[in-house]
């Protein structure tokens, strides 16, 4: 993801220019600055390639140069374990754990998976682009990325929530043919809120964020499901499964958001 470019600095220091284009409501995506984190880890990693990574979000970050920090906490035999704060204006605005490793060539069939894989109801090309009026809740994000939304979880737009808590859609990188972990961090956080489904509300700011990385996908558009399963004093729980353009599970994230039901 060319969006998340950083120039080093000094030893394990970066700045990093926070573009006003991959905002939502004018504030950095979650998913984004995750990315911008994980860029500055696979840096000073000897493993470089993206397993996981849990954010804390402290507070948001104007789109502005930011400054990243990094410390490597332990090089494993198999993993790397790096941590990366961006701050701005000497504030810490996220905090960021990274696990860097080698990931599969092949997605996880394993000996055991959860639940049986979820049918596939809407092909891409069959579900419609999901861009909200700007004069009403302006993304700028979704003007650099291509995010469509499956017709029944479209419900919302039309003040018609299905009551049920979950979106399922597409996202599509234009100009480029597959997803690297980085851009699979952005996934985790790129749909509207589960909690559209249930009732239109303002931002939904992320509070924590947890991506883990499973394989890397096949070329094409990935699928992602968001379901919201708790929500009560404020804030929303969401749990998020990502699969490539075969079906197969390549991606997963935890998030804790805040939310204002009126």
């Amino acid at each position: 993801m060319e969006a998340t470019a950083i120039t080093r600095t000094g030893p394990g220091a970066f700045t990093a220019d926070l573009d006003p284009l991959w905002t939502v409501v004018g504030k950095p995506n979650g998913g984004y600055l995750q990315a911008v984190a994980g860029r500055a880890a696979g840096v000073v990693a000897p493993h470089t390639q993206l397993l996981s990574a849990t954010s804390s979000f402290i507070r948001t970050p104007r789109p502005d140069k930011v400054n990243v920090t990094t410390e490597v906490l332990r090089i494993g035999r198999t993993t790397t374990h790096v941590r990366a704060r961006i701050s701005q204006a000497d504030e810490p605005c996220v905090e960021t754990l990274v696990m860097l490793g080698t990931l599969a060539a092949e997605p996880p069939s394993g000996t055991w998976l959860s639940g049986d894989r979820p049918p596939l109801r809407h092909p891409y090309a069959e579900c419609a682009r999901f861009q909200p009026p700007k004069d009403i809740f302006p993304v700028d994000l979704l003007d650099q990325i291509e995010v469509r939304v499956e017709p029944e979880s479209l419900g919302f737009a039309a003040g018609e929530p299905s009551g049920l808590g979950e979106i399922r859609g597409w996202l599509n990188l234009p100009g480029t043919p597959s997803f690297d972990p980085l851009a699979l961090l952005l996934a985790a956080d790129v749909l509207p809120p589960a909690t559209f489904d249930i009732q239109l509300t303002g931002w939904v700011p992320t509070l924590s964020l947890s991506t883990y990385i499973r394989a890397i996908p096949a070329p094409g558009p990935v699928h992602i499901t968001l379901r919201a399963n708790v929500i009560a004093h404020g804030r929303v729980d969401e749990t998020c499964t990502i699969r490539d353009s075969a079906g197969d599970l390549i991606a997963q994230s935890h998030q804790l958001a805040g939310i204002r039901f009126t």
